[in-house]
């Protein structure tokens, strides 16, 4: 089970990089916000090392760059924050980060998958969970 945290999906790596070394292999994936990320490439065959080639040029760069944190994620200025009618659907656009996982990941259809794949997540409008 892939948890939600962004340092716990870094920790995530390095758990299944341990499983691997054992020749463990889940029957199956599930993950919430990171964990579920992580849980993806997984699902795909991704290995840690793989993931930690691809995302260690965003551990690196330096916080103003576009493609680090909160300006990856489409995250609001100070001055966006307090213009009145800014926030219409929610805080983050998650555009960019869409566009580079469709990048990544060679499937966007878990019924593609050799190993099953769960997502959960909070259906904020509806009040309920959603997996």
């Amino acid at each position: 089970m892939g948890t939600g945290g962004a340092t716990k999906g870094v920790a995530h790596l390095g758990v299944l990089k341990a499983m691997e070394e054992l020749g463990l292999k889940p029957d199956i994936y599930v993950g919430a916000s990171s964990g579920a990320i992580a849980s993806a490439f997984f699902a795909q065959g991704v290995s840690a090392d793989e993931m930690v080639d691809w995302f260690r040029p965003f551990w690196r760069r330096k916080s103003e760059d576009p493609l680090k944190g909160r300006y990856f994620l489409g995250m609001p200025n100070r001055e966006q924050l307090a213009s009145p009618g800014w926030l219409t659907s929610g805080i983050l656009s998650i555009d960019r980060f869409e566009r580079y996982l469709r990048d990544k990941l060679p499937h966007n259809d878990f019924r593609q998958l050799d190993t099953p794949l769960f997502v959960t997540a909070a259906d904020i409008d509806g009040r309920g969970r959603v997996v």
